[in-house]
């Protein structure tokens, strides 16, 4: 049998007869929070007692805008309100769920990172845990952060953890000012990700190394054959490995101004086994050999 209300409740000017109300109140604990519900987070109605009609219109508001997408406050007794509420408890049958715990949340005395920040040993603490529970691919610190505690304890520098705050808030919010305030939304955010800092620290990825680059053709002549970008072809190729057309033997010498015969020679090699039997024994800036090169040594 459906739940019925003598008079409306929640907002003004609802009556809110006591009984009528915490009909109201068995109805939203027993829905889940995922279905617009209040999961059992409303204490019974008793005016200067307990129960609040505030945080009840609140939990009606958020079930009408979840099912409805607008919301007036109240539950009228034949209303569609009452009618929705009805049809998620069975007519009232279902019980009400278990309270959810209240997540935990991380808090800080005072700002953390880029001065003026308070920066006080137990709130850089904090954020640093949290951070650490982060993974890179999530704005996390990278492998060449690890030493944030030790950059702290060792030399008084924040430098670390400044860098681990603003990688963190540029990966999110496109933005940095490398400091975690005790009411801003980096905290809220770090709280967030970390279920208010309870999940346990993840391993850091290292950076990707930036591609290797040369400032002119290297090879076949008319190639310019500047040593230095000799000697970076050469570095990459050695790193290939011959089942991906690397070299296998070492190559060289450098000659300025032009290419010895082995180093085009595995320039050739390198590019018949990756682009289909195709090669010109050149390595340009910018060019595909390079990118590949790079992808196939691990730059």
């Amino acid at each position: 049998m459906a739940v019925t209300l003598t008079a409306a409740v929640g907002s003004s000017p609802a009556p809110n007869d006591i009984s009528d109300v915490n009909k109201v109140v068995h109805l939203l604990n027993a829905i889940p929070d995922s279905e617009g519900g209040a999961h059992g987070s409303l204490d019974a109605y008793m005016p200067g007692m307990g129960g609040s009609l505030t945080e009840i219109t609140k939990a009606i508001v958020r079930f009408q805008n979840f099912h409805f997408g607008r919301a007036d406050g109240r539950v009228d007794p034949n209303g569609k309100t009452l009618q929705a509420l009805n049809a998620k408890t069975m007519g009232g049958t279902k019980p009400p769920l278990p309270r959810k715990p209240k997540a935990a949340v991380v808090q800080l005395e005072g700002s953390v990172g880029k001065k003026p920040a308070d920066n006080k040993p137990v709130d850089m603490f904090k954020v640093i845990a949290m951070l650490r529970a982060i993974p890179t691919n999530q704005g996390g610190p990278t492998a060449e952060m690890a030493g944030m505690e030790s950059a702290l304890v060792l030399n008084n520098s924040i430098g670390p953890l400044v860098d681990a705050i603003t990688r963190f808030q540029n990966f999110n919010f496109g933005t940095a000012d490398g400091r975690v305030d005790k009411n801003g939304r980096t905290l809220q955010l770090l709280n967030a990700k970390t279920n208010g800092g309870t999940k346990p620290p993840v391993i850091p990825t290292p950076s990707p190394k930036p591609a290797k680059t040369i400032s002119k053709a290297v090879g076949r002549p008319p190639a310019m054959n500047l040593p230095q970008d000799q000697s970076v072809v050469i570095e990459l190729l050695m790193k290939v490995p011959v089942a991906e057309g690397g070299p296998g033997t070492a190559v060289g010498p450098i000659i300025a101004g032009m290419g010895d015969n082995g180093l085009i020679a595995a320039i050739e090699k390198f590019q018949k086994k990756q682009f289909n039997g195709f090669s010109d024994g050149r390595v340009d800036p910018g060019g595909k050999t390079l990118a590949r090169l790079n992808e196939k040594s691990k730059g």
